[in-house]
């Protein structure tokens, strides 16, 4: 479990390869849809946890979905515009590839070493 201090994060824990990407969006010609294309992906390494923790009021959830937890090592701290895409292989050979979306960003005990990101999966092909 990682601490705040970030003395619970090692590099041997940054086990998932994954593309950090900077998305832009442009409108689709004559659809009147969005198009996301990716720019200067980047490969980096990462430990990625889901979270089970929801606030749910009602039936609806009143908080911002975070569905997991991402560590990575200290990059200049990266914005709510870059997706985190994972693909793994199944067991059938296919590819699974997750999206997940930058909620928040945080550095581990103040020091530039490891930095938290708390994401939302938005799709899983």
């Amino acid at each position: 479990m990682a601490d705040e201090t970030g003395g619970g994060i090692r590099i041997g824990r940054l086990r998932w390869q994954v593309t950090l990407q900077r998305r832009q969006q442009q409108p689709t010609p004559g659809s009147g849809g969005i198009t996301e294309t990716p720019i200067r992906p980047q490969i980096i390494h990462a430990d990625i946890q889901s979270t089970s923790d929801m606030t749910w009021w009602g039936s609806a959830q009143s908080d911002t979905p975070i569905t997991h937890v991402i560590h990575i090592r200290w990059l200049d701290f990266p914005d709510n515009t870059l997706a985190v895409v994972r693909t793994t292989a199944r067991l059938d050979g296919t590819t699974r590839t997750e999206t997940f979306r930058i909620r928040k960003v945080s550095e581990l005990g103040g020091r530039k070493r490891f930095v938290r990101l708390l994401c939302q999966i938005e799709n899983a092909i």
